[in-house]
């Protein structure tokens, strides 16, 4: 994934397909709800509907207006989720650069 003109890289630890299971997905739409990051939109209905027991996936993927920078302290990243009904979806979700460097 190449920077936008005038912008830095992605650190290497937050260039990779992050694999994390149910219960830390819910965590981080949960914590992008309560710090306000702007992208994800969890609740009851998501834990209800993912497959407690796959793994599911996030990788970094920025937009180039969400391109982090010293004003934006969150990452917009793809959340690559399994079902209950076996079907895969994806979404967006904003976390703090932390959850990927971790």
């Amino acid at each position: 994934m190449r920077p936008p003109e005038g912008h830095s890289a992605l650190p290497r630890s937050a260039r990779v397909l992050k694999a994390m299971n149910a219960d830390t997905v819910c965590a981080l739409y949960e914590e992008a709800a309560r710090l306000r990051l702007g992208l994800g939109a969890g609740g009851p209905w998501l834990r209800a509907h993912m497959d407690s027991d796959a793994v599911h996936h996030l990788v970094p993927d920025p937009a180039s207006y969400y391109w982090p920078d010293g004003e934006r302290r969150w990452w917009q990243c793809t959340a690559l989720l399994r079902m209950s009904d076996g079907e895969q979806v994806t979404g967006m979700l904003a976390v703090l650069p932390e959850t990927m460097a971790g």
